[in-house]
């Protein structure tokens, strides 16, 4: 399908198909709950709370930690799952070139089940490190936190995270949908691949930029998305 048919055609496909879903729930249920009130409203669903999706940090990762100095970028996700594999894929065939140009040191971190044998084997600066046991170390050593994600619904809780740990964030629009992060100020946001290379490469050399968002991102998390919270 991906082959065949535009972002847009497979969103809307998307959007009938979870309407569909989430109305027989609602009809059974006596309580429906969604993480997005974007997403409620898109549905047209009246009988459907929001509750936020959240986000619990431990013990040792408490408080902003910050990125490294290092060019090092972090992309995770369950990448059996087809628009996490998409963005993948966009991510180093178009836009990981563009960054390695101007940060010739610049290395991407690949976590998360779900790739082939060999997926993006000899790609130079990108490392594929599978499932692993915490996110903690890859946070902590992470430049930016990055989503370039152009089909999905809810929200999006790798960002949550990256604010939770004081991580810069790069996303698409539809990646960062739902959470009222606003460009500039929570994250920067880009679509097509020169501008996300861009917002790469400006996360590591512009360290005002990085302070601003860490510090207005982790207030969002604290105020909006902490487990405490919801």
């Amino acid at each position: 399908a991906a082959g065949r048919w535009g972002t847009t055609h497979r969103a809307k496909v998307d959007q009938r198909a979870l309407r569909s879903v989430l109305r027989r729930i609602e009809s059974s249920a006596q309580l429906t709950l969604i993480s997005s009130d974007l997403d409620r409203m898109r549905l047209g669903l009246s009988g459907v709370d929001v509750l936020p999706n959240s986000y619990r940090r431990s013990v040792e990762s408490r408080g902003p930690v910050g990125g490294s100095r290092s060019p090092s970028f972090l992309y995770a996700g369950l990448l059996s799952y087809g628009p996490n594999r998409s963005a993948a894929d966009w991510l180093v065939d178009e836009i990981w070139p563009q960054v390695r140009r101007r940060l010739p040191g610049a290395e991407l971190r690949i976590v998360g089940r779900g790739l082939p044998p060999g997926a993006y084997d000899g790609v130079d600066g990108v490392s594929v490190l599978g499932e692993i046991d915490s996110m903690h170390p890859e946070l902590v050593r992470a430049t930016a936190v990055l989503v370039p994600l152009k089909l999905g619904s809810g929200t999006r809780i790798k960002i949550i995270e990256a604010w939770a740990h004081g991580v810069p964030v790069v996303s698409t629009n539809v990646g960062a949908e739902g959470l009222g992060a606003n460009d500039e100020e929570h994250l920067l946001l880009a679509d097509d691949t020169e501008s996300f290379a861009a917002a790469v490469v400006r996360l590591h050399d512009d360290s005002a930029v990085v302070q601003r968002l860490v510090l207005a991102g982790h207030k969002l998390f604290e105020s909006t998305y902490s487990a405490e919270v919801v």
